[in-house]
């Protein structure tokens, strides 16, 4: 298991978030909540929580991961709804 802080978009340390590699998953987490878990192998992506209910902060530092540690693109919000909802529900599961 490997543990390091999520750069943002601009190459710097967001501090309190962090990106977990473990085997063929990578995990993304604000403080102590776990937000996300791609599954590299499977090219899927699992959402803990209601994203847009986070703070705008933890919003942008998601939009990091995604674009940085998955093969999903995250341009803006109403796009990537549109993902999760219509075009990959096969490969994008929200557990509430």
């Amino acid at each position: 298991m490997k543990i390091e802080n999520l750069k943002n978009d601009k190459c710097i340390i967001a501090k309190n978030q962090f990106v977990i590699k473990d085997n063929n998953h990578v995990v993304f987490q604000s403080y102590d909540l776990k937000i996300a878990d791609y599954d590299e192998q499977e090219k899927t992506l699992k959402l803990f929580g209601d994203l847009w209910r986070f703070s705008k902060t933890t919003q942008k530092h998601f939009k990091s991961f995604i674009n940085q540690y998955t093969c999903f693109g995250y341009d803006n919000q109403n796009d990537f709804i549109k993902l999760i909802e219509i075009e990959l529900k096969d490969r994008i599961q929200v557990i509430k």
